[in-house]
């Protein structure tokens, strides 16, 4: 790249599980390497020392005490080891397997008669029955009678208990799954655990390799090797090596396509390359005397060719081993799949294996200059027909470049259009199948790759999940990535998911526009557009329908004046410059249709290079290249939700503690349930520092601001990412720094985010310490020793002291037995009893003294151990994050700052909802630090509900052109209406309307007044029954009628096949309009009032003086 000698882009970098677990490095433009790899193993903190000296003891007994091992002591010792991944895997699952059923089962022989248990299921196995169903029998009956719930649990691990019992248990050795299984693994440990922690104390099962954690193999590589796309410094050697490779592989693909020009037939041609493949499976690659003698035996004269050709590709692979000169060595794998030619190589693969690492060392990411000048590939695929029988992919755009500069535009289709090009763009098109059309299109973007060899790949669409995703899930696949492999799922999380490519990148443009505009009510793709474009966006020209009716109109080629809508006839007017009442004589109408629905492709297509190339989107790219070059974050994780700024995180924590946070704060539903906790602690600390006043109606002018309380944080969150615990030696200073330089509140918003997920660990924890600390404080308080803290604490460190490890870990957590606690002879607990009693003798609802004091006790060690907890993760205390953002005790913090600001600067506080505050006043006058994002020119607030219209979108209430599960498509139509007439100022016009809407919602068709339950693919509406459930066509999912029939028609709904069966009762409809009509109408009426206008339609005399509600009204009044 330029500037770096013998530097080039890694594509790639993973553990590879079918080499053995070695690692994996693909480099642009040179090829891919393997290294042999240590992984290093840390265990979970071990809180006894008589568990961590039998750990080393027990390593130092094992195969694996050749290895490197170390005690890395913080808090509590942590024992990390040093070893190949496949080595640990099968220490680990022989040595479980030798315990697992015996050292569990057998020291509850009288509850459990193994032996008894393996024989029933071999008799089982002899008479040809299935073996695991009487053992599962048995093992599910064992755990229930240790914990009753465990069941449901074990479920989950049915099948991979499975394997191991066939394998072990039963001696089977025909069973799937001989190499080694992580999974397996892990999920042995997990039971183990899982048993023990459920059984009596008193009978404890230990086994010292269970404190080790398995998995992050990638992660880990990642942190010590560097990221995809990162620039990588090669040895001279090594890229000798590399291109040699390269020019053997290619070789092997020419002999491939020779095979297939001089065979007559494609059977003849399959049997020549089956050979090939079967002498070198035969033979490892690795006999070349007997790999040409086993071919030449059976060939003919036609077939002499291949073997001189591959003598010389033989020849070069032994030249190309010998120059490896204690680098590492060559392999040949084969791939025997010879009947898809879609896929890899169909003979064998040269690999390279290297000794180690040291060939390569990793540089640095790229910057915003060097991405921009890549392989960008803008595309966008469209299915018209989406949800019917005859749905498919119709057509696909693409605009790719490179350099920074445009080299292929085309669109694809499956139908005619009659045009060569249009708008610039090539149209492909009459591929008749869908199948062809993504050959196509793969064909294109591989001449693409083979052009700009040393580009990285960036595939950018707008919404991956459905332009990558969906045609994967088309027969054949989307074959895009490295050795035609499909895009998959990289994370799937509830708020999204992150799609990947094997050796490219992506870039969705929805998630930039999820970040970057944040304030917009929906990121649509031509909303965004216009957000970045202004006046120059092009926007959309259909709609949904309108393209569903032309793309059945190109599939027919029939025009009908009487079908077709108006809108739709006005584009085809417009396409074939003929009048609407002339289209039905057009002759080839369909070709007219299709090229609309092209049109619309294109504009779609360009509108993501226009983004790309806007100011605000070369700002986004700036913004996501500083935090994937500075936090060393790969481009298609900073492209997506904030959050993997975080690995950064880990990596440093791993540093300091030795193992992996997740390891110590596993992802559970426990932790997951504490997390949401935290978060709706910390947006009620917010609202209740910054309080919003309250008043409702309608207001003109609001102001909508953020607060950037994350940077106020920057002091504390640098003392991870700094050596010596100061912002300026941090990499968060230059962040910060980049924010004050892009100089505009969009883009500071959008940085911010990224800041704020870095400030997320110290958010969630310092919300559950506080949480804790208010426990303890109201417990405090009902106990009467709110005077006695310190006794109480004195009692905790003496306990602490006095208990052992299994004792000490279960009062840190909160749940030390009462009969331990109260049976604890000590002075200060008897005075803390007799305080206690006598508080409560006094009240007039009295309490269990001996309870009470136990919950005390309990939670003060609980909540010194999560103080604690938050000091050693953070190094600072708690109180520094209450004083920094607000203290409501001593007056301080930033939020109270901003609320005092605020108001002395004469602004009404309209709501506060956590992100973003809204505020009326004079936007000149503005306080530090909010930052202004917009000016909304009307704003209906109804109790704490907020309801505006921004860039032609709603907020507060989603409107929809389709039925939702909220609302029907003419509930949408009225409520926007209607919040168009409110918001407008005219509250007597919108309050008749909201009448006439109840009205007339008997002149509805029945499609419009339907909802959609999009989880079950079903739609619901009220009926004259209670309800009812029914789809459009039964026959296209026959097996969804059955389901849908029987499950809702045992609850007593009525189920219809057709729309038109349909007996809408109007009644509850119009009950249903009511209800949100008087909700929205709530500010301006008393109850009385609104039911006189929703019954009779009559509006109030001085209905809009009820309430003020324009931007003149005194704002001090209505506190």
């Amino acid at each position: 790249m330029g500037a770096l000698e013998d530097c080039f882009i890694a594509n790639e970098v993973r553990v590879d599980s079918t080499r053995n677990y070695k690692l994996h490095v693909s480099f642009q433009g040179l090829g891919e390497v393997y290294c042999d790899w240590k992984h290093t193993f840390p265990t979970t903190f071990i809180y006894d020392k008589k568990h961590l000296d039998e750990l080393i003891d027990a390593i130092e007994k094992s195969p694996l005490k050749d290895f490197k091992f170390r005690v890395i002591k913080r808090a509590y010792p942590v024992v990390q080891l040093d070893a190949p991944i496949p080595l640990v895997l099968d220490f680990i699952e022989k040595r479980m397997s030798k315990i697992f059923l015996e050292d569990i089962f057998k020291k509850y022989s009288e509850k459990t008669p193994y032996l008894m248990w393996v024989q029933e299921a071999r008799d089982a196995a002899a008479q040809g029955e299935n073996p695991f169903q009487p053992l599962w029998k048995n093992m599910v009956a064992f755990v229930e009678s240790i914990n009753p719930e465990a069941k449901g649990q074990l479920k989950n691990f049915k099948m991979n208990f499975k394997n191991y019992l066939e394998k072990y248990v039963l001696g089977r050795t025909d069973v799937e799954g001989e190499y080694y299984s992580d999974e397996k693994v892990k999920w042995m440990i997990r039971f183990c655990k899982y048993v023990k922690a459920r059984q009596n104390p008193n009978h404890r099962i230990y086994y010292p390799f269970s404190y080790f954690s398995l998995g992050y193999y990638n992660q880990q590589a990642r942190w010590r090797v560097g990221n995809a796309g990162g620039l990588f410094k090669l040895d001279p050697r090594l890229i000798e090596l590399l291109r040699e490779r390269k020019n053997i592989q290619d070789n092997v693909l020419a002999l491939e396509d020779r095979i297939d020009a001089i065979f007559s037939s494609e059977s003849g041609a399959t049997r020549m390359k089956n050979e090939l493949v079967s002498a070198f499976k035969m033979y490892n690659g690795r006999n070349l005397d007997k790999i040409l003698t086993g071919i030449s035996k059976t060939t003919r004269k036609k077939r002499i060719f291949a073997i001189e050709w591959l003598r010389n590709i033989m020849d070069e692979i032994s030249d190309l081993e010998n120059r490896m000169e204690n680098m590492g060595h060559v392999e040949l794998r084969c791939y025997c799949d010879t009947k898809n030619k879609r896929l890899g190589t169909r003979l064998f693969n040269v690999e390279i294996h290297l000794d180690s690492t040291d060939s390569f060392l990793y540089q640095r990411m790229l910057n915003a200059d060097e991405i921009r000048r890549q392989i960008w590939i803008f595309f966008d695929f469209e299915k018209p027909l989406f949800g019917e029988d005859e749905e498919k992919l119709s057509y696909g755009g693409f605009l790719i470049l490179a350099n920074d500069k445009p080299v292929m535009s085309n669109i694809y289709t499956i139908h005619k259009t009659g045009i060569k090009s249009m708008k610039g763009f090539v149209v492909k098109q009459n591929f008749g199948t869908v199948r062809k059309m993504l050959d196509a299109i793969i064909d294109d973007i591989n001449k693409i790759k083979a052009r700009y060899p040393e580009k990285l790949i960036i595939y950018a669409p707008f919404n991956a999940k459905f332009d990558l995703l969906e045609t994967r899930e088309q027969e054949g696949g989307f074959l895009v990535g490295a050795r035609k492999s499909d895009p998959i799922k990289e994370v799937s999380r509830e708020f999204g998911i992150r799609i990947g490519v094997r050796q490219a990148q992506v870039y969705d443009f929805f998630w930039q526009a999820q970040l970057d505009a944040k304030h917009l009510p929906r990121k649509k793709l031509d909303v965004y557009e216009l957000f970045c474009m202004g006046d120059e966006a092009v926007g959309k020209s259909l709609s949904y329908d309108e393209m569903r009716e032309l793309e059945w109109i190109a599939i027919s080629n029939c025009f009908d004046p009487d079908v077709v809508s108006y809108n739709v006839s006005e584009h085809l007017s417009k396409q074939t410059g003929l009048p609407i009442v002339d289209l039905e004589m057009v002759r080839d109408i369909g070709k007219y249709a299709a090229q609309c629905i092209v049109s619309y492709l294109i504009d779609d297509v360009v509108a993501l290079n226009r983004i790309f190339d806007s100011e605000r989107g070369r700002k986004c790219l700036r913004i996501k290249a500083h935090i994937s070059e500075e936090y060393g974050i790969e481009l298609t994780k900073t492209a997506y939700y904030p959050s993997p700024i975080n690995d950064a995180q880990e990596k440093l924590y791993f540093e300091k503690v030795g193992t992996f946070r997740k390891v110590v704060y596993p992802e559970n539903k426990f932790s997951r349930e504490l997390a949401e906790k935290s978060k709706t602690f910390f947006s009620r600390y917010r609202r209740g520092l910054i309080k919003h006043d309250n008043v409702e109606g309608v207001f003109h002018n609001v102001h909508q601001v953020y607060l950037p309380w994350p940077e106020f944080l920057a002091d504390l969150i640098a003392i991870r990412f700094s050596e010596n615990g100061t912002l300026e030696s941090s990499k968060l200073r230059r962040t910060l720094e980049l924010a004050a330089e892009l100089d505009d509140p969009y883009s500071k918003h959008h940085l911010s985010q990224y800041i704020r997920a870095l400030a997320g660990f110290i958010i969630k924890d310092y919300g559950d310490y506080q949480l804790e600390r208010n426990k303890l404080t109201r417990l405090l308080k009902k106990s009467g020793l709110a005077g006695n803290f310190s006794s109480v604490r004195d009692v905790v460190v003496m306990l602490m002291n006095t208990l052992d490890s299994v004792d000490r870990f279960r009062l840190r957590n909160g749940y030390l037995s009462a009969r331990k606690i109260l049976n604890f002879r000590q002075s200060t607990l008897f005075k803390l009893t007799e305080i206690v009693k006598g508080f409560g003798m006094q009240q007039d609802d009295p309490f269990d003294a001996d309870k009470t004091l136990v919950d005390v006790i309990n939670t003060c060690a609980k909540y010194y151990h999560k103080k604690r907890k938050f000091k050693g993760q953070f190094n600072f205390e708690p109180r520094f994050v209450r004083e920094i953002l607000g203290d409501r005790d001593k007056g301080v913090g930033l939020f109270l700052d901003v609320a005092n600001k605020l108001k002395n600067a004469g602004f009404s506080i309209l709501k506060n909802n956590g992100d973003f505050l809204y505020v009326i006043g004079d936007a000149r006058k503005l306080p530090e630090p909010t930052v202004h994002l917009q000016t909304i020119n009307s704003v209906l607030k109804v109790k704490d509900r907020l309801y505006y219209k921004v860039a032609g979108q709603f907020a507060g209430i989603k409107i929809r052109e389709k039925p939702s599960n909220q609302l029907c498509v003419y509930e949408s139509r009225v409520y926007a209406e209607f919040l168009d007439r409110i918001l407008s100022g005219n509250v007597e016009d919108a309050a008749e309307f909201a009448y006439r809407a109840i009205m007339n919602v008997i002149n509805a068709d029945n499609i419009d007044l339907v909802w959609y339950v999009k989880s079950r693919d079903i739609y619901n509406a009220y009926d004259v029954y209670d309800g009812c459930v029914f789809f459009y066509d039964p026959y296209r999912q026959p097996d969804k009628v059955e389901y849908v029939e029987k499950e809702f028609g045992s609850m007593g709904y009525k189920v219809l096949r057709r729309i038109e069966d349909l007996n809408l009762d109007m009644r509850k409809y119009r009950e249903r309009l009511r209800v949100q009509f008087d909700f929205f109408l709530s500010p301006f009426m008393n109850p009385a009032q609104r039911l006189k206008l929703l019954r009779t339609g009559k509006v109030p005399d001085g209905v809009t003086e009820k309430r003020p509600y324009n931007l003149t009204l005194d704002f001090d009044a209505l506190d």
